[in-house]
């Protein structure tokens, strides 16, 4: 039996946006962090004064990916140092990772293009794929994306996305697809159904968050992104140019 089409849109929970009054909070500073992780970010952090610069560049990059678990520890180290470099490696890490948190993470990015000579295929010219549906035609993936990880290939057709055959004609179907793939979130786990010549390949990507040259491209994202830089100004004084003094410990533990 044929399957009807369907809806596949998922719900997703949101941090508050950076233009509503609570988005300048101190939410970030009471993210637990394991005794394991926090050993981690320690080290990571004395790294940042490393004399070689490759290990300062990888401490950045892995406390970025860290993200806002970090940054009470971030804050404790930034406030106690007088060295300048170190100083402005946190500001690079926190500006990172507070956009990504508030911004780019909110919207998911799947990592595939479409094929512009053949963007789709049709139930007449595939009968797995369902009646007034179709499948989208991957014309190339990026490397180190969520669908580069989960195996999706140039050439695969992708017929279901979190189990539902995807409905429409070639812009509608698509712009659907990529609303659907933008509102889940950077994290998301999104079941794929994809045609490889005669295989049918059950896959899950975990999308990554909207590149950060895409702040003009993405929908939604040139909205809050100059809100979110300012909101990052503000927050940046509230809570790293504060006195020490002002600020619990940070946790650690469940």
């Amino acid at each position: 039996m044929v399957a009807a089409c369907g809806s596949y849109a998922q719900q997703t929970d949101k941090l508050p946006l950076p233009t509503d009054p609570d988005a300048l909070n101190d939410h970030e500073f009471h993210l637990p962090l394991d005794a394991a992780a926090t050993a981690r970010v320690d080290a990571l952090i004395l790294q940042l004064r490393s004399p070689a610069y490759p290990e300062r560049e990888g401490a950045t990059a892995e406390l970025i990916e860290i993200g806002a678990p970090a940054f009470a520890r971030l804050r404790e180290a930034f406030q106690s140092t007088d060295d300048l470099e170190v100083k402005l490696r946190i500001e690079q890490i926190v500006t990172r990772a507070y956009l990504n948190r508030h911004v780019f993470n909110r919207f998911g990015f799947l990592g595939i293009r479409r094929s512009a000579r053949q963007p789709s295929v049709t139930h007449e010219e595939d009968e797995r794929i369902p009646e007034g549906c179709i499948g989208i035609v991957v014309e190339f993936v990026i490397e180190d994306t969520g669908a580069a990880r989960a195996g999706v290939e140039s050439g695969d057709v992708i017929v279901r996305l979190h189990g539902a055959p995807i409905k429409g004609n070639d812009d509608t179907a698509w712009g659907a697809f990529a609303e659907t793939i933008r509102e889940s979130g950077a994290g998301a786990v999104v079941p794929l159904t994809v045609l490889r010549k005669d295989e049918v390949l059950e896959l899950e990507a975990t999308l990554g968050g909207a590149p950060r040259e895409g702040v003009n491209q993405v929908m939604g994202l040139r909205e809050i992104y100059p809100a979110a830089r300012q909101n990052l100004e503000a927050w940046w004084d509230k809570y790293f140019r504060r006195s020490p003094t002002d600020f619990p410990a940070a946790r650690t533990g469940p």
